[in-house]
């Protein structure tokens, strides 16, 4: 059976939505290990930039990314000397 334009364009809609979903939220890959996080356990504006807080449950490491403009700017990961940058993935 056949879809119609209007349940093709629906469904475009809706993957176009998820895609968009997945870029504003963000959900987060964890820089060391790779794991995809859903949820960030904080988020907070800092200047221009939009900072989500993330905790990795596998190498259970924290890691925070800095949104400017709704893209990915950098990445910072924790260390045992203090904060790393990593750039954006």
């Amino acid at each position: 059976m056949k879809e119609s334009f209007l349940g093709i364009y629906r469904k475009s809609m809706h993957e176009r939505k998820i895609c968009m979903f997945k870029e504003v939220v963000g959900v987060g890959k964890c820089p060391c290990c790779g794991f995809e996080v859903a949820t960030p356990s904080k988020e907070w504006k800092y200047n221009a930039f939009l900072v989500k807080r993330f905790e990795c449950p596998r190498c259970e490491k924290w890691f925070r990314e800095y949104y400017y403009k709704g893209k990915l700017s950098f990445i910072l990961i924790a260390t045992e000397k203090g904060p790393r940058k990593v750039e954006g993935q």
